[in-house]
């Protein structure tokens, strides 16, 4: 196998794994700050494993590929950033949400009382 090939194979299984992990996250039943935490723990393995594995290529290639794998763990930190800005977008809708609801209520047992009073 070409070095060029090896690369390539090299960067698309990191870019499924990311992909994967990625959507792992997006549909894991685990709260927001312990699915992160398995993210960049898991990202920090594979980096390391990737690391080890270095040694057997031909030189030169092991640093692109390290390269290749900042640039990865800087995307994965992003990416962990932007789902936290989204959760707490979603967290804000939600109480500005509840609080529209809540005073809905209370107008609603305000003009109940207020035909109730009426009525006596």
């Amino acid at each position: 196998m070409s070095k060029d090939n090896e690369c390539k194979t090299c960067s698309g299984f990191l870019t499924g794994a990311i992909l994967g992990a990625v959507l792992g996250v997006v549909f894991a039943p685990k709260k927001g700050a312990e699915t992160r935490k398995d993210l960049r723990e898991w990202v920090d393995k594979a980096l390391e494993e990737g690391k080890e594995k270095m040694d057997d290529l031909p030189m030169g290639l092991g640093d692109k590929i390290n390269k290749f794998g900042d640039t990865i763990k800087t995307h994965a930190d992003k990416i962990t950033q932007t789902m936290q800005e989204q959760k707490d977008k979603i967290a804000n809708i939600k109480s500005e949400d509840v609080q529209e609801e809540q005073k809905e209520e209370q107008k609603e047992g305000k003009e109940k009382r207020e035909r109730k009073t009426k009525k006596e």
